[in-house]
């Protein structure tokens, strides 16, 4: 047995190892270790040691969080909250140091006390069945050993060997001793593999418990081991998967906004009239934008929302983020600069002091940071001192802006009531109160946070919640995505989905240009020569990633920090001079790029050499990868402006000054930042005029001199795109750029293929027509005549299309020209990744239309059915893959089950190798979503011999277990189920209950969107009272029980809104039957369906399961949609209605309900439902029911009988026998086995 031994410093997670500890914090640690290492010379008896070492825990950090105390036989442990019934989640074993006999050391650590800690911790895990062990320490107050609970997890838990031991530990059986002697020592003895341990001896701290400089760094990382963040894993500040709620709120409150929940979703909003503050940011933009009348002059206005009042709202909250996108910016660069000199406040300038209104701040985004220092006027230089130079069209007016307002613009007299729950207080300490005028209040409410520690002070001196990229991306994303309830994917997926699809693109590229067959990193490592360095980190820069639904540009952001952590691993990270980084582990921990030398993280010190190289290493990588490797496209131009902010962002970071120092500028200036923004575009990703490709062809059909004019035209777009990347002359030459970038564009489109028919077939006509304009004879003059007058309707039609379909397209064929070949082919991206929107068919006119446009289009072979919006971007991103790229796209997990997604599944297995599928739909990925996930990894090349990797993730992402795959030419599209139990084959014979009963949703009960908007909702068809106006008996889910329902109000009918003007009338038929199944759409622990022989109407929460044999004769659309009588018009795909007539008869509903309701059914339902909230009618429909003679179905009738009369005596019944008998017959008849029915009650259990 041997220990991988590490420092505390080694062991906390690096991301944790760069945030700042408060001083406050920190003295109260030395204070209580002081008492600590007082306590323990003077006693040294090991029942006082335990209370010493938990005295010292509590006092520190546990008191009010997690109970420190003992737990059966643990000497010590550390609950997961403050009571004796919550789990334990750190074991504590204490020896006396004078009992070296059974205590372990690093050179002997096959000891008792190691057994020991062993044998708690299976106690825990399988008598206790508590998996939440984090951490297992041992020692005996001098000496330290601290595990992680996941090796515990992987080789102790998982071991069988030593389960069966532990398991025989009983009266009768074996002792404790046996187990550490003939068990666990030997078992340890033969261990090939060391066991990862921190080892540190206390007694080395006396030293430096006073120490404030030179050895502070170890006091932090000790005061981080012990720590709840680490100990007990909790999330610890600026984590990239959680929100800071407090500042979010009372942003959104200096804006202007609300937070709401609708449907589940929680969204953000302008003010409701009376809460409205006209000072906040919103109202005093929305006033004058009305005031000026600025809507009279702009277009595109239908770009900004459907009438005067969205689009004046959209337009204002653009222009507020557009500020504030600049101002957190500046204040990330103002907490950079004070960093950069220990601390010093002299270079704040977002300040009161500096900016005194609007008028000033208008003059440092524009007049200052816009402008060389040699460019300034005197006064501004003078106002302003040395604020750097930024060169970012951050600080260029926005196309909005010259079109409405700038920021001066704004009222500075006009002001804001403090947010009730402000972090702001006054004089005595307590919370602020009144008013303050709104850029002042904005200044003092960021400066109540800390823009400034991160990762560049160990100690934070005052107490305040620190402020990074990763949280103001999770804000902005949300603010951004008001409308729809947007979700911020959390960091460890953009992580993980960076790191599987990049790693395996860098390994491609690779083996393609030398010719290697690596396997892995590790292979491309070993087979990279000191030579080949420069080479291959030039290889990497070749990488071209996309995002195609960008939002903030998280994902973009992920890989960037994996790109240059990758480099490092390769040992080609180097500086311009050629000098690797090698002596720095830099690895992306909790979502950051960590860089860390043998003293701990990597801060940027000015004026020291090494510390320059390393900053000015890392940011000229950064930007070379920015500027070639990263692409992104939204159709929310708001997203892309927050895009573009998170990469300066990334950029700051590690942003430097220059050496040599710039004319007009006191010291040396900072390095600019290049023009990243023309990699972030703007427009619909899923609509294109142009094909990628021309239909299968290259452009070698064009004569050669058209093929050098296209070759020349390419050299001449990618060459200007990058002179305006590297362009640092200001707004003036950067604008000229553009145009001309713009220009050729326009050229480009004569070379590219049209998608659309009506194109084409207007670029033939105009080809005849060049051809037909010398024809002078009347024939001529006549087929002249008549191409004039087809190309004049075409162009009415294109003109139509290009408003409804075209009208905010992107071009994939040529926006990127960084995509195209020399021969201005496109080649292509090597990795397209993202979590693109996800909008169900019933999502809104305004998604209709975008849908019905996607259609229109017909560039996609996979939508089909009621498609999500999810499914043409999985095609679109695999479409723009280059040879062997790589897509990684996170979606609903609904597209493992829904039907809709079946052809988009077939597709996938057809034209791409399927490597990864993650099943994660048990874990809650999206903070407050209802929806979950699975995350699909495709490959750009043939996949029949492919084996896709299926992994199934329980309790916590990163749990793993592998489940069953083949060669992908023998899977199906069953491929994508997630099979997370045995499977249970139903060896009797079955049929679908969609064959025996005709099965929809209910009526939908609110005003009809077209016919009757607004008129009435659901309430006001409702009444307590049965009278003429309301015959109609009325129920929704929340009415129903398994078997029975209570009904006690009724539905208007017959009247002139009712049924005639509802959303979803259905049909009268569909409910006036004389018997049926109500379900609650609802899926969880149990399916509740309840019988119905009332002629019960109900809402679309709940599903009616009519036998068909009660429907005979009735026919209407919706039944025709399903099933079809021999006289109608024939659906080959349609089943004939007189077969499931006759099948019906042999069924009772009452059996049917019996079977509906029982755990096959449910575990069914799990198994292959479309989501994991709703059951939806198709869900159902492949119910496999027990196909028995009537005889075999009287027992369960007789039962379910029992039932319905118990309940309508009492609904409190108690009817668990009868239940259980039914549950009993039910799995008889589908003839499962014992194995098989003991699965069914594990996971009923």
């Amino acid at each position: 047995m041997k220990l991988d031994l590490k420092t505390p410093g080694q062991t906390i997670n690096k991301a944790y190892a760069k945030q700042t500890v408060r001083r406050d914090e920190l003295d109260k640690f030395r204070e209580n270790l002081s008492v600590l290492f007082e306590r323990l010379r003077t006693d040294e008896r090991e029942e006082h040691l335990k209370n010493f070492i938990a005295d010292f825990l509590k006092d520190t950090w546990y008191r009010r969080t997690n109970l420190v105390n003992t737990s059966d036989h643990i000497d010590l442990a550390i609950y997961t909250g403050p009571s004796s019934s919550d789990p334990v989640s750190v074991l504590i074993e204490t020896k006396t140091p004078v009992n070296r006999q059974e205590m372990m050391t690093r050179e002997k650590p096959n000891a008792k006390a190691f057994h020991e800690i062993i044998l708690y911790y299976l106690k825990q895990v399988i008598e206790e069945h508590n998996h939440d062990i984090k951490h297992l320490l041992v020692t005996n107050t001098d000496e330290w050993f601290v595990f992680d609970g996941v090796w515990f997890e992987k080789h102790i838990r998982r071991n069988p060997k030593l389960v069966k031991a532990f398991k025989e530990l009983r009266p009768g059986g074996h002792d404790n001793r046996f187990f550490y002697e003939d068990v666990l020592k030997p078992w340890l003895d033969a261990l090939d593999v060391a066991i990862p341990c921190c080892w540190f001896d206390l007694r080395n701290y006396a030293k430096i418990i006073n120490a404030r400089k030179v050895e502070s760094r170890k006091l932090i990382d000790l005061f981080k081991l012990f720590s709840p963040r680490h100990l007990l894993k909790q999330p610890f500040a600026n984590d990239s998967n959680s929100l800071n709620r407090a500042f979010y709120g009372e942003l959104l409150h200096i804006i202007g906004l609300e937070e709401v929940k609708e449907k589940g979703k929680k969204l953000i909003r302008r003010k409701v009239e009376g809460r409205r503050d006209e000072g906040s940011l919103l109202e005093n933009t929305i006033n004058l934008l009305q005031v000026q009348q600025t809507l009279v002059t702009m277009e595109n206005l239908a770009e900004y929302g459907p009438g005067e009042e969205e689009q004046i709202f959209s337009i204002a909250l653009e222009l507020c983020i557009t500020w504030l996108n600049r101002l957190l910016f500046l204040k990330l660069l103002e907490g950079r600069l004070i960093a950069w000199n220990q601390g010093d406040t002299i270079g704040a300038f977002l300040n009161r002091d500096h900016i005194r209104d609007f008028d000033d701040l208008q003059e440092l985004f524009f007049e200052v940071l816009a402008r060389h220092p040699r460019e300034r006027t005197a006064t501004i230089a003078s106002k302003f001192g040395d604020i750097p130079y930024l060169n970012s069209s951050l600080f260029e007016f926005s196309d909005l802006e010259r079109q409405t307002l700038q920021i001066s613009n704004l009222k500075h007299r006009l002001e804001l009531p403090l947010y009730p729950a402000t972090v702001l207080k006054d004089g005595s300490g307590r919370r602020a109160s009144g008013t303050r005028k709104t850029l002042h209040y904005l200044f003092e409410f960021l400066d109540a946070y800390d823009f400034a520690s991160e990762g560049n002070a160990p100690i934070q001196e005052t107490p305040k919640t620190i402020i990074n990229a990763s949280v103001l991306g999770l804000i902005f994303e949300k603010i951004n995505g008001y409308r729809d309830g947007s979700f911020y994917t959390p960091g460890y997926i953009t992580m993980y989905m960076s790191r599987e699809s990049i790693r395996r693109a860098v390994m491609e590229k690779f083996n393609r240009h030398y010719g290697w067959k690596c396997a892995d990193l590790t292979d491309v490592y070993n087979a990279i020569a000191p030579s080949q360095r420069r080479n291959a980190n030039e290889l990497v820069n070749s990488l071209k990633i996309c995002d195609p639904a960008v939002g903030s540009g998280h994902f973009l952001v992920s890989a960037l920090n994996e790109i240059i952590a990758i480099k490092s691993e390769l040992q080609i990270l180097m500086d311009q001079d050629g000098r690797l980084l090698k002596d720095y582990e830099i690895t992306v921990e909790n979502d950051e790029l960590s860089v860390r030398d043998e003293n701990g993280p990597f801060v940027y010190r000015p004026g020291n050499k090494e510390s320059q190289r390393v900053q000015e290493t890392l940011f000229r990588e950064k930007a070379t990868v920015i500027e070639n490797c990263l692409f992104g496209v939204d159709i929310n131009p708001k997203s892309v402006a927050i895009c573009r902010l998170r990469l300066w962002i990334e950029l700051l970071k590690n942003a430097y000054y220059r050496q040599d120092g710039e004319e007009g500028s006191k010291s040396g200036a900072l390095e600019t930042l290049p023009n990243i923004d023309i990699n972030i575009k703007s427009g619909n990703s899923l609509i294109s005029r142009f094909a990628l490709q021309e239909s299968g062809a290259s452009l070698a059909h064009y004569a050669p001199p058209e093929r050098q004019k296209l070759r020349n035209l390419t050299k001449r777009y990618k060459e200007k795109v990058w002179l305006y990347k590297l362009s640092t002359d200001g707004s003036k030459h950067k604008n000229l750029l553009r145009r001309e970038i713009e220009s050729l564009k326009e050229q480009w489109q004569s070379f590219s293929f049209p998608v659309d028919w009506y194109l084409r077939e207007y670029r033939k006509v105009q080809n005849q027509l060049a051809q037909t304009v010398f024809d002078f004879d009347r024939v001529g003059q006549e087929k002249l005549q008549g191409l004039q007058k087809r190309a004049g309707e075409l162009e009415k039609k294109i003109s139509e299309r290009q408003r409804t379909i075209y009208t905010n397209a992107f071009e994939w064929r040529f926006e990127f020209p960084e995509v195209l070949d020399e021969n201005g082919e496109f080649a292509g991206f090597d990795v397209v990744i993202g979590n693109p929107p996800y909008m169900r068919a019933d999502s809104g006119q305004e998604h209709l239309n975008m849908r019905r446009n996607i259609i229109d289009s017909e560039q996609y072979e996979t939508v089909w059915e009621k498609w999500d919006l999810y499914i043409p971007f999985m095609e679109l991103g695999y479409r723009l893959l280059a040879p062997s790229g790589v897509e990684a796209m996170i979606v609903s997990d609904a597209y493992c089950h829904a039907k809709y997604a079946r052809k988009s599944q077939e597709w996938f297995l057809k034209n791409s190798a399927v490597t990864g599928i993650d099943f994660i739909g048990s874990l809650d990925v999206f903070d407050e979503a209802s929806v979950h996930n699975v995350i699909c990894f495709f490959e750009k090349r043939d996949g029949n011999s492919n084996r896709p990797l299926r992994r199934l993730h329980k309790g916590e992402f990163g749990k793993v277990r592998l489940l069953p795959t083949d060669e992908q030419e023998r899977l199906s599209y069953r491929v994508f189920f997630p099979e997370d139990k045995d499977q249970i084959n139903l060896p009797n014979v079955t049929i679908a209950i969609g064959d025996i009963c005709y099965i929809s949703f209910g009526c939908r009960p609110n005003s009809d969107e077209k016919t009757a908007r607004g008129k009435f909702k659901v309430a006001d068809l409702l009444s307590t009272a049965n009278d003429l106006h309301h015959p109609k008996a009325y129920i929704e889910a929340k009415d129903v029980h398994r078997w029975s329902y209570n009904q006690n109000r009724w539905l208007e009918w017959g009247t002139e809104r009712s049924p005639k003007q509802l959303a979803r009338p259905t049909f009268e038929e569909l409910y006036e039957v004389p018997e049926k199944i109500v379900a609650a759409d609802v899926s969880g622990a149990i399916n509740r369906a309840a019988y119905d022989d009332g002629h019960v109407y109900h809402s679309h929460t709940l599903i009616s399961f009519v036998l068909w044999r009660f429907l005979q004769g009735i026919r209407n659309r919706s039944l025709q949609k399903t099933a079809r009588y021999a006289d109608e018009k024939r659906r080959a795909d349609l089943p004939q209605r007189e077969t499931l007539e006759a099948t019906s008869r042999r069924f009772h509903v009452k059996f049917l309900l019996a079977v509906m309701n029982s755990s096959v059914a449910r575990d069914f339902l799990r198994a292959n439902r479309r989501s994991n909230i709703h059951l939806y009618p198709d869900d159902w429909k492949k119910l496999p029911i027990p196909d028995v003679p009537p005889e075999d179905q009287a027992p369960i009738v007789s039962l379910v009988d029992q039932i319905l009369t118990a309940r309508k005596a009492d609904p409190k019944a108690d009817i668990s026998e009868w239940e259980a008998q039914v549950e009993e017959r039910v799995r008889g008849l589908y003839g499962l086995t014992e194995q098989e029915n003991a699965v069914v009650e594990d996971i009923s259990s």
